[in-house]
């Protein structure tokens, strides 16, 4: 099995200063992602691969509250990972 997460957040902001997404609120997010988020899987040498090439593949957005720390010697602290929806199905 292998994991990777690319993060979203930094893309969304753009898109909220641009004003074409509202806000980070979940209910914002999803249907913003649902109308504008693609994805597509190549090999090495950037030959796409199609889903049905990879059934196991699982693309799912999560969120998670990020208390920044207080000094440059701290880490942030992560809280819980919320599910909010799976986007692996053939976009």
């Amino acid at each position: 099995m292998v994991t990777a997460t690319i993060p979203l957040t930094s893309a969304l902001m753009d898109n909220i200063s641009e004003s074409k997404l509202e806000s980070l609120d979940p209910s914002d997010v999803e249907g913003f992602l649902t109308d504008n988020l693609q994805y597509r899987m190549t090999l090495m040498d950037d030959t796409e691969v199609g889903n049905g090439d990879v059934p196991s593949l699982k693309i799912s957005i999560v969120s998670a509250e990020v208390a920044l720390p207080l000094s440059v010697e701290e880490m942030p602290v992560w809280g819980d990972m919320i599910g909010h929806m799976d986007v692996s199905t053939g976009r």
